[in-house]
Parts: structure tokens; sequence; C-alpha cells
């Protein structure tokens, strides 16, 4: 059974507490990240389900307040969940990152309405926790790319750092900018981010309390634990506004 992480760990900000240790360690990959992307604009931010969603959570606040202060329109923030790490058969694999394609492409349709007929090219900022071949994002970036879209990657880690950014350039064409070599405690912490996938196949995650069955946990406790990570979220996110805005 998942082990929920306990509030341990509380540093101040501003006279907010983080109760993660985790979220609060995410502040300083998430700096690195900023230094080198603050200035840009985005219209659509796509978060990575599931262990990407606190990060996405975190860069979202900082580049809507930054669309406020400077008044201009703010993102979207949608969430796609990525997959096919585990799928070995190439064949299977093809068949399952086209399949996958072509779900995302509905749910953009849906959500976002993104054409390539625009006059100016949007801006889409995708946000992960971990990249190391960048399979997991392949159905994402493949769909993004073919309908036209500036796309730029951000990962909390990369396993081989530069080599992993270069490796994922050459393969997708697209750039990646990371904050930590190697892996993050982020990855996989589906606990704190709140939801989870049963399979690979799903690009929409669903509720962790509804995708786990807790037998010693209260559910009560499993939402606590949620709520205070979403509340870090926010603190983080508060502090690299504070420092770049």
């Amino acid at each position: 059974m998942p082990v929920l992480e306990k509030p341990q760990i509380r540093e101040k900000s501003d006279g907010k507490e983080v109760h993660s240790r985790i979220i609060a360690e995410l502040e300083k990959p998430l700096t690195k990240i900023l230094e080198k992307i603050r200035n840009q604009d985005f219209d659509l931010i796509i978060g990575d389900d599931a262990s990407g969603r606190i990060p996405t959570l975190i860069l979202s606040e900082f580049f809507k307040a930054k669309a406020e202060k400077e008044g201009k329109e703010l993102p979207k923030i949608i969430f796609i969940a990525g997959g096919t790490r585990t799928i070995t058969n190439e064949t299977r694999k093809k068949e399952t990152v086209d399949k996958k394609k072509k779900e995302i492409g509905h749910f953009l349709d849906r959500q976002v309405k993104i054409t390539n007929d625009s006059e100016v090219i949007p801006h889409v900022l995708v946000v992960t926790d971990t990249i190391d071949t960048g399979v997991t994002l392949q159905p994402l970036v493949e769909t993004l790319k073919e309908r036209g879209l500036n796309i730029l990657v951000v990962t909390v880690g990369a396993m081989r750092g530069e080599l992993t950014a270069e490796d994922f350039k050459n393969r997708y064409g697209v750039g990646v900018i990371y904050g930590i070599k190697g892996v993050h405690e982020i990855f996989s912490l589906h606990r704190l981010a709140g939801v989870r996938r049963s399979n690979e196949s799903e690009i929409q995650a669903q509720p962790y309390k509804k995708a786990e069955k807790f037998s010693e946990e209260p559910a009560k406790n499993v939402q606590k634990t949620i709520n205070l990570s979403r509340e870090d979220a926010g603190t983080v996110a508060g502090r690299l506004i504070d420092k770049f805005l």
C-alpha cells in the first residue's frame, strides 16, 4: 500500500509554511528553469500527468502572474498523461503511439481549439518531472508539432543532463530545459499530485483516491495530504513570483 508523505518538514516562506520537503525542494530546479524562460510568454501550458502535475501547477501560477502583470491574456492550463515507456514490442508501441496521438488531438480540439491557421503560432510549454529517452512525451510532442505549434519542454530532472536534452532535441526537434541532472523525488509521487493513471493507454489521470484502495489510511487523511500539496505548490510559486517578478 502506498505510504503518504507526512508533513514533517516545515519551511517558512513569507509567513507561510511548506509542509512537504519534496515540494519545497522543487524551488531550486524550477528557479534554474525560470532563469532561462521567465521572459517568454506561453499561450498554453500542458502538464504531463500524473507526477508532473505539481511542477506544472507551480510554473503555471508564475506565468499567469506574469501575464496579469503585463496585461496579457492568461495561458490556458491543461493536463495530458504520457506513456508507452513499458511497451517493448515495436509494432504494439507504434499502434499505441498512433492511438494516443489521435486521442490527444481530439482532446486538444475540445479543450483549446488550436489550429495552424493562426497568424501567430501559439507558444506551448510542456512540463514534466523527468526525461530520459523522451518516449513518454512522444505522442504529445508529435501531436503538437503536427499542428504547427511552437513547443518548449521543461523537466525538473533530466537523467543524463545535457545528453538527455540533446538527444530529445535530435529525436523530436524540440528544445528541453531541465532543472537538475538525475531524478527528483517528485517522480511518480502521485499521492502528492492527487491523481494517477491505472494504465499507460489513458491520456487523462484519475483522482488518486478512486484509483487506489486504502485499507489502513483513512480517505480524509489522503485528502488532507493532497490539499497540503496544492497549498505548498502555491507557496513555492509565490516565492518564484517574488524572486523574478
